[in-house]
């Protein structure tokens, strides 16, 4: 199943990891910007980053491009 991945932090890497552990193919993953407040990395980037998956990161998923974004990834299901 081709899955676009919409999260943040380690729930979110745990669930890209489910995933991939799985065998569908993580088409996409969405999370929020950088902070630039904060000093940790966020976690779900660094795993999508470390594994060469396309990395998404928009203030916000209610405008046009990243409702695009999601239309061009040709997921199956967004989660």
């Amino acid at each position: 199943m081709r899955v676009a991945l919409i999260g943040s932090a380690d729930f979110g890497k745990a669930a890209l990891e489910a995933f991939l552990d799985r065998g569908d193919e993580v088409v996409a993953v969405f999370c929020p910007p950088d902070n630039p407040k904060s000093s940790k990395p966020e976690v779900l980037k660094e795993a999508a980053i470390a594994r060469g998956l396309t990395l998404l990161q928009f203030a916000s998923l209610k405008g046009p491009e990243a409702a695009q974004a999601m239309i061009d990834s040709k997921a199956d299901i967004c989660v």
